[in-house]
């Protein structure tokens, strides 16, 4: 019975493994898309990036991603102080 018990562990643990791998993998433009989204929404200004890096490893439990070629672009007139 502890044998089962412990088959079933593994097995749960490896699934949950290699979902961590391929769920970025496969919704990397969805992703992508609701990050730039999510930002651009909640600063008045326009960001853009080429590429980013999504992983759950690096800094585990924390979910991390890392921005490549990060450019922000100032929507609103800049205030002149005198």
């Amino acid at each position: 019975m502890l044998k089962k018990i412990l088959i079933g562990l593994g097995s749960f643990i490896v699934l949950l493994l290699a979902a961590a791998f391929i769920l970025p993998i496969m919704y990397k433009g969805k992703i992508e898309t609701m990050v730039k989204e999510e930002i651009n929404k909640s600063i008045n200004a326009k960001v853009d990036f080429s590429s980013y890096d999504l992983t759950i490893f690096k800094s585990f439990p924390n979910l991390s991603i890392e921005l490549n070629g990060l450019s922000v672009v100032n929507q609103a007139p800049l205030l002149a102080i005198h």
